[in-house]
């Protein structure tokens, strides 16, 4: 899943520097001017995912990947914390960040993932976040099942024909039942139903 996101990110980065630095030489991380807004956006749905469900926190990173050779161009990528490492000591001063930074500086060997040493501090989001889009997306469930509810539960109007209630099934009398006519048996003498005497 790095691989990956880090391949689709540097597609990002290396369009976005062309279009918005001058004289723009990516695969030597020099270009003679940028602009200020000059960002790539390299957020990970995929791997925010991952992180998220396995490993820890998926937060936002910015850096300057070229900072060494003046460019100001900034990248924006999806930066996992795991969960031992989410805490105000770790992430304090970007400590993390510095950490990964001179720990893994040696694995990392293209030029625009080398530097993690200008960085701004880590964007995580806060339990608030989610807690408000849980309650939007409520709300809006429970608006779209009244309309449902009232489509499904509520009997179609026909033309013509009168709905009757269970009530009013008690006003019509009972049908009287006869009795039984006397049965013969074989010996031909009758007798009073199944149970009659000879």
């Amino acid at each position: 899943m790095n691989a990956s996101m880090m391949s689709w990110c540097r597609i990002r980065l290396e369009n976005r520097m062309s279009t918005c630095c001058t004289n723009a030489e990516f695969a030597k991380g020099m270009a003679d001017s940028c602009k200020k807004d000059c960002i790539a956006d390299c957020a990970f749905s995929k791997m925010e995912g991952l992180c998220n469900a396995h490993f820890g926190k998926a937060c936002k990173l910015t850096r300057n990947p070229f900072s060494r050779n003046n460019v100001t161009m900034a990248v924006t990528e999806t930066f996992c914390v795991p969960a031992d490492c989410n805490n105000p000591e770790d992430l304090k001063d970007n400590l993390l960040i510095k950490w990964f930074d001179a720990q893994y500086r040696l694995e990392r060997q293209t030029l625009w993932m080398y530097d993690y040493g200008d960085t701004k501090p880590l964007e995580c989001p806060t339990m608030m976040v989610t807690i408000i889009i849980s309650v939007v997306v409520a709300i809006i469930l429970v608006i779209l099942a009244i309309p449902v509810s009232i489509i499904l539960f509520k009997a179609p109007k026909e033309r013509g024909r009168v709905l009757q209630s269970a009530g009013d099934d008690d006003d019509h009398e009972d049908t009287p039942i006869e009795s039984m006519d006397a049965l013969q048996d074989a010996s031909g003498t009758m007798g009073s139903g199944f149970g009659g005497t000879k």
